[in-house]
């Protein structure tokens, strides 16, 4: 949105938070959504169609001020942590995408005195969920594009499968049946 003393008014008073840059009010997540109905301006993804975008450094520092809110800051502390991380599926059609969105990811976790580990999905609900279970189980992920499977004994993931199929295409099956 322009930034004017207008909608800054109307956004101060409705409770949404907003950030300001070069001339812009930016707004996140539902707010965004929401609010560009009234305003009258198309929202924009900060990872369109599941991709980092590439020349949007915008973009990028919005997902790295995201990143920062969710980790603990551990700048000036002596000694690094791991992080373990799990982005989208790897698209095997576009390694250069993959390998960006990898070096960016883990970029940002060095910035905040992390050691950045990525793992799966699936990994990533078993550390998540499953600690009175000595991190052994077998966990299910569903995302959007595709679906995941992944049995861990003691913290080490044994097997992991995944097939090309989410709720996306959940989503588009019934929408096929039900016309």
């Amino acid at each position: 949105l322009p930034d004017t003393e207008g909608q800054r008014r109307h956004l101060q008073r409705a409770g949404i938070h907003f950030a300001s840059c070069e001339g812009n009010l930016l707004l996140l997540g539902q707010a965004a959504l929401e609010y560009s109905r009234i305003f009258r301006v198309p929202p924009q993804s900060l990872l369109p169609f599941g991709g980092l975008p590439h020349h949007d450094m915008l973009g990028r520092q919005i997902l790295a001020s995201q990143i920062n809110q969710l980790i603990p800051n551990r700048r000036g502390l002596a000694h690094e942590a791991i992080c373990c991380y799990s982005h989208p599926q790897p698209q095997p059609d576009a390694s250069d995408l993959n390998i960006e969105r990898n070096r960016f990811l883990s970029q940002v976790l060095h910035l905040a005195n992390y050691i950045p580990l990525p793992i799966s999905a699936g990994m990533a609900v078993v550390l998540a969920e499953m600690v009175e279970q000595t991190f052994s189980g077998i966990a299910l992920v569903f995302g959007a594009t595709s679906s995941e499977m992944t049995i861990a004994w003691q913290g080490r993931e044994l097997v992991r499968t995944t097939a090309p199929v989410g709720g996306d295409w959940i989503d588009d099956e019934l929408a096929r049946r039900l016309d």
